[in-house]
């Protein structure tokens, strides 16, 4: 009997795990897994707010290092920065989601997000960058990569409220762009 050699069969195995992940994710699938992601973004970015999970600087720049404990299972462990210069701020973190289940998702994978904020006089904006590869299972099975760039102002000058916001980029797949206007005195 033949004896077919291990690397052949390793090369084999890797390209049939690579051709599932290849595919992409429907826009539905999509949109659950991208919300569950924020979910625990935001609810580990709220855990910075407080003095304990502070690695040390001072209180125009804080380092930080936690772990979020998900509300189903798992953990998303944060590492980054917050800076704040008189009208400038920077929050940048590096999320790694480890069987991190959220909302019937479940989340591995490295997650950066940067947003940079600038305040002056009756305008402000917000910079927002992500950047990163999410394996979903649960509720949502397959690979999200994340290049996506969003950028909103709120011009409070005029009579009523100026609200402009542009995405750029995709997330699993899916292109999020254009620009979203609105004045919202007409609202």
């Amino acid at each position: 009997m033949k004896k077919t050699p291990a690397p052949l069969i390793m090369l084999c195995a890797v390209t049939l795990l690579g051709t599932g992940c290849g595919e992409e994710l429907s826009q539905q699938d999509a949109a659950l897994g991208w919300a569950s992601t924020q979910r625990a973004l935001s609810a580990g970015s709220a855990m910075a707010m407080t003095p304990t999970t502070s690695t040390g600087g001072t209180a125009s720049s804080l380092d930080f290092s936690f772990v979020y404990a998900c509300p189903q299972q798992g953990e998303a462990s944060f590492m980054g920065a917050i800076n704040f210069e008189s009208v400038y701020g920077e929050f940048t973190w590096k999320v790694t989601y480890s069987a991190c289940g959220v909302d019937g998702v479940i989340m591995d994978g490295v997650l950066d997000f940067e947003l940079d904020t600038l305040t002056q006089d009756s305008l402000y904006s917000q910079h927002y960058t992500y950047r990163g590869e999410l394996v979903y299972s649960g509720d949502v099975d397959g690979l999200c990569v994340v290049e996506l760039t969003s950028s909103s102002t709120l011009d409070t000058s005029k009579t009523g409220l100026d609200y402009t916001t542009t995405h750029s980029g995709s997330v699993c797949g899916h292109e999020a762009s254009g620009p979203i206007s609105q004045d919202l005195a007409e609202l």
